[in-house]
């Protein structure tokens, strides 16, 4: 945004886009973290029960990991 743009936001929003932006990355991050802890619920319940398969753990690890990664992301 140039700085009309953002002028115009403030006095139409009352607040500044940049706070819009924090609070749209913290609401990501929030799925996120969520997504990759259902993730490993789901090895935690399949591991327990015996019924996790050597196809299926990859799938979750690397599903998991690339969660972590988009988190990692975000807040830097």
């Amino acid at each position: 945004m140039n700085s009309s743009q953002s002028a115009a936001f403030l006095a139409a929003a009352g607040t500044d886009h940049a706070h819009l932006s924090a609070f749209a990355i913290s609401l990501l991050a929030a799925v996120a973290v969520l997504w990759g802890a259902n993730v490993i619920r789901k090895l935690g319940m399949q591991a327990l029960h015996n019924e996790l398969r050597q196809k299926e753990f990859v799938v979750y690890a690397v599903r998991a990991m690339i969660l972590v990664m988009v988190v990692i992301y975000l807040c830097s």
